[in-house]
C-alpha cells in the first residue's frame, strides 16, 4: 500500500534494493570497542513485523481509498533479520505490533496521482528502553510516461543493538527518497536518491546517501535486461568513505 520512488532498472530500486553496493552497516559510540552497531535499513517501508505469522485485513477501495490493518502477535526472528534491520539481540521480540495504512489512487484525465500513509507500533522488552514505532508517507504522480515519486520515513527505539542497548539508549531513523522515471514501448529509464540517517542520543548521526541512476528493456514474456548505476556516501563516527558501481542486470520473472 506504500508508494515510493519509482523503479526503474529491472528488479532493482533505491528504496529496498536487492543489489546495494554498499555496507548497510555503522557504528556510534566513541570508542570501536564500547560502540554500538546500527543498521541502515535503505528502505521506507515498514519492516518492524517484516515476514513475522500475522492477521492482515484490506477495505475495499472506495473513491479511491483504501484501508489496511494489520496485527502480529510476536516478532522473534530465528535467522537473519531482514533488509539489515536489527531489532532484538539474542531473538528476543516485539510484540503486539499494530499497522495501519491508509492510501489513495486515482487518476484526473491524463494525470494518475498515488497517496500513502502508515503508522505501526508495538511493545518491546521491558530492557530496550521504550517501545518503537514507525511512520511513513509516500505519493506518485505519473503523466505521459514520466512517474515522479518519493516517500519519508521515520522511526524510534528501533534498529538498534550492541553494548549500549540495554541501558535503553534511544535510536531515531529517518528516512527519504525522490526519484523520475520515463518509460516509452519497452525502455525505462530513470534516476533516483536516498537519504538514511540514523541518530543515537549522546553520540554523532550516521548518514548514507545513495544516487542510482540507470534503466531496462523489455525483450518480451517477462525477461528484462538493464544497467544499474550507483553512487553511495556513508558518514560515520568513525569515518566517511564513498562506493560506486555499474552493473548489467538480467530479470526474469513467469
Amino acid at each position: 500500500m506504500h508508494y515510493t520512488s519509482p523503479w526503474f532498472v529491472p528488479g532493482n530500486g533505491v528504496d529496498s534494493p536487492n543489489i546495494l553496493n554498499v555496507n548497510a552497516f555503522g557504528l556510534v559510540g566513541t570508542t570501536i570497542t564500547t560502540a554500538t552497531i546500527v543498521g541502515f535499513r535503505h528502505s521506507t517501508f515498514s519492516l518492524m513485523a517484516a515476514d513475522a505469522n500475522k492477521v492482515t485485513y484490506f477495505t475495499p477501495r472506495f473513491a479511491g481509498f483504501q484501508l489496511g490493518l494489520s496485527y502480529t502477535p510476536e516478532t522473534t526472528y530465528n535467522g537473519p533479520n531482514p533488509n539489515g534491520l536489527f531489532v532484538n539481540p539474542n531473538n528476543t521480540s516485539i510484540e503486539d505490533v499494530v499497522e495501519v495504512a491508509l492510501n489513495y489512487a486515482g487518476s484526473f484525465g491524463g494525470l494518475d496521482l498515488g497517496l500513502s500513509g502508515f503508522y505501526v507500533t508495538g511493545d518491546a522488552p521491558a530492557f530496550a528502553g521504550g517501545d518503537p514505532e514507525e511512520l511513513g508517507f509516500g505519493a506518485n504522480l505519473g503523466f505521459g510516461g514520466f512517474t515522479l515519486g518519493g516517500a519519508w520515513y521515520q522511526s524510534e527505539d528501533l534498529g538498534l543493538f550492541g553494548p549500549s542497548f540495554a541501558t535503553g539508549t534511544g535510536v531515531e531513523e529517518e528516512v527519504w527518497t525522490v526519484g523520475l522515471s520515463y518509460a516509452t514501448g519497452p525502455w525505462t529509464v530513470g534516476v533516483a536518491y536516498l537519504q538514511d540517517e540514523i541518530s543515537v542520543t549522546g553520540v554523532a548521526d550516521n548518514k548514507m546517501k545513495t544516487w542510482q541512476a540507470g534503466g531496462g528493456y523489455n525483450l518480451g514474456s517477462g525477461v528484462d535486461v538493464g544497467l544499474d548505476l550507483q553512487m553511495s556516501d556513508v558518514e560515520t563516527a568513525f569515518g566517511d568513505f564513498e562506493s560506486q558501481s555499474a552493473g548489467l542486470v538480467l530479470s526474469v520473472s513467469f
